[in-house]
């Protein structure tokens, strides 16, 4: 037996039509978020245990864990360079770590640990959506605050997504006024800060690469919305309840969710699925999709980390 083996890090059989599952890892608790390096060559996972572990994507080995929060970390995103990584604790501290030594550069923001946090695929904008159903759109560097978004009709937001393109920001989350029920989705147009349009209620959404499709999922319903007309594409009906854990293909092929059975689902823009990636032993709490669209990440709530290599 190797080191690999050893570390946990394991070759494994096909299993799925077009999906191999390459490697197990082991993280000493809940996997709560996960991201694919830009380039390729790095993943980083964040933990209910405070942690945030960085790998070698092609080895599995280990290079670096990072201790510098005290509670859960919530969300991990690699810069456009793969050569720093911001994190944001629960208890919502948000910090950028140099990934060459694992020093930390900076201290973002404090936000509510209710309050949701996004950042653009360009580094340029933090995006914080606010318990009192505002959006604040800060520079991600210096700190300023460039605009507040207005208009959503619900309370906490739980979720919030950037266009590619910078043009465009959707967000979704709750209504405590109507019993914590699913607010409505809304989309504003950037730069002005006008809402364009709303769709339905869930709790979780995604943005297609071209910036022509929304995708919102909770409980067993996924939808598919087209952003320009707001036309209601297709709802697929998942069968098994999907958990937090969603992520779009960077080159909008296909769009992944995590599923309380250890599955993580592959559906295309069209509605239909495409392959059931079966590995976990626990509901999936984490999935992430590299650039090219060929590999994924997902994470589990008892602390593994499966790596695909997909054929969509």
């Amino acid at each position: 037996m190797d080191w690999l083996e050893i570390a946990g890090y394991r070759k494994q059989p096909k299993t799925s039509a077009g999906a191999i599952l390459k490697a197990t890892l082991h993280h000493s608790d809940s996997i709560l978020c996960a991201a694919i390096s830009p380039d390729g060559q790095l993943l980083a996972t964040g933990s209910h245990h405070s942690t945030v572990k960085v790998w070698s994507w092609h080895s599995g080995e280990l290079l670096r864990t990072i201790f510098g929060h005290s509670t859960a970390v919530l969300l991990v995103a690699f810069s456009p360079a793969s050569k720093t990584l911001l994190t944001r604790s629960r208890a919502g501290t948000v910090k950028l770590w140099n990934l060459q030594n694992g020093e930390l550069l900076k201290r973002l923001a404090d936000v509510h640990r209710h309050e949701s946090v996004a950042v653009s695929p360009d580094w340029q904008i933090l995006a914080i959506g606010t318990t009192r159903g505002t959006i604040k759109l800060q520079h991600l560097n210096s700190g300023q605050l460039l605009q507040v978004l207005e208009g959503y009709q619900g309370d906490d937001i739980s979720a919030i997504a950037l266009s590619p393109n910078g043009k465009m920001l959707v967000a979704s989350g709750l209504n405590a006024a109507s019993g914590f029920c699913r607010a409505t989705v809304t989309l504003w147009e950037l730069p002005g800060g006008q809402v364009r349009r709303t769709f339905g209620s869930e709790n979780y959404v995604a943005l297609s690469s071209d910036s022509q499709i929304l995708v919102s999922h909770g409980d067993q319903t996924i939808k598919l919305w087209n952003l320009q007309t707001g036309e209601l594409l297709h709802s697929m009906q998942t069968g098994i309840r999907i958990t937090s854990a969603a992520a779009i293909s960077p080159d909008g092929k296909y769009f992944a969710v995590g599923c309380f059975d250890g599955t993580v689902r592959l559906w295309n823009l069209r509605g239909e699925l495409l392959h059931t990636l079966d590995g976990h032993s626990s509901p999936v709490s984490a999935v992430a999709i590299g650039l090219l669209g060929e590999t994924l990440v997902s994470g589990g709530e008892n602390g593994t980390v499966k790596l695909w290599q997909l054929r969509i």
